[in-house]
Order: structure tokens, then sequence, then C-alpha cells
């Protein structure tokens, strides 16, 4: 498949009121309107980092204007 074809089956899946729902679950889970730093404990930290760039990439993959598309296909 190609990068164009992937970046619309997101957006099928996620800009539906129900993928509008989960993806307002994963921000409230995954620490996306949260500070990540857990106070003494850099794995911890880096953890919820992680995390939270998940959800930033989901939202990435939504934009309209997605300049971060991989450059490459994805093989079945």
């Amino acid at each position: 498949m190609t990068p164009d074809e992937l970046h619309q089956m997101y957006r099928r899946v996620f800009e539906t009121e129900d993928g509008q729902r989960v993806i307002d679950d994963l921000k409230t889970r995954f620490w996306f309107h949260a500070p990540v730093h857990a106070p003494g404990d850099t794995h911890e930290t880096a953890y919820r980092d992680g995390q939270r760039s998940i959800v930033l990439s989901l939202i990435t993959m939504l934009q309209e204007d997605n300049r971060d598309l991989p450059t490459t296909t994805i093989e079945e």
C-alpha cells in the first residue's frame, strides 16, 4: 500500500464519531494534555513520553496536509 492509501485508511477510521471518542480517550490516558515528567524516575518519564508520542503520531497522520508520511510503500 502507498503512504497516501495508509493516510486515507487512518482518516476513514478515526474521523468518525466513534474514532474521535477513541482519540479523546487516548489523549486522556497517554499524557497528551499532561506533563510526562515523573520526578526522580527517568524510566517512567521515558515510558510516558513514548505513550504520548504514539498519540501525536496518530494525530499527525490525520492532518489534511500531512508532510510526515513515510516515503516508502508498506508491504503486506
